[in-house]
């Protein structure tokens, strides 16, 4: 099987035909970030977030860092998949999941923020702060 990247680092800002995306609550990174290609989306607490995609595939770049905590994501109303966003060093756009590989057509991922107070016991934040995606196809 060949496996084809169709957009990569797609923004979330981004409006696109490629992508579809349900920002329900998002604060902007400072200037300085967004100017160097790393912008963010930290979504509210207990909030959905949903990207709609065309492709067989998808990767979710966030923020890895001290203070990040729980999201779950779930492919086309599947079964969710929590993410732990917390590494004891900071990478600020990094693939955070990728979704198994549906049938290629038109896909929905559905990003959750756990509530206040989930998050890995060495974290110091409930933080979520998502970045951008790559849109994959495959062909056998």
């Amino acid at each position: 099987m060949t496996r084809t990247i169709l957009h990569s680092r797609l923004s979330l800002f981004a409006a696109c035909a490629a992508v579809t995306l349900g920002l329900t609550s998002i604060g902007v990174g400072a200037p300085a970030a967004r100017a160097a290609g790393s912008q963010t989306a930290t979504v509210d607490f207990a909030s959905t977030t949903t990207v709609t995609f065309t492709g067989t595939e998808l990767g979710l770049h966030a923020v890895n860092d001290v203070d990040q905590g729980y999201m779950t994501v779930a492919v086309d109303g599947g079964t969710p998949t929590t993410i732990d966003d917390y590494a004891p060093i900071r990478d600020a756009s990094g693939v955070v999941w990728t979704s198994p590989m549906p049938a290629s057509g038109i896909h929905t991922i559905t990003i959750t923020i756990t509530a206040t107070g989930t998050h890995d016991s060495r974290s110091s934040g409930n933080n979520i702060a998502l970045d951008s995606v790559d849109v994959f196809t495959s062909a056998q």
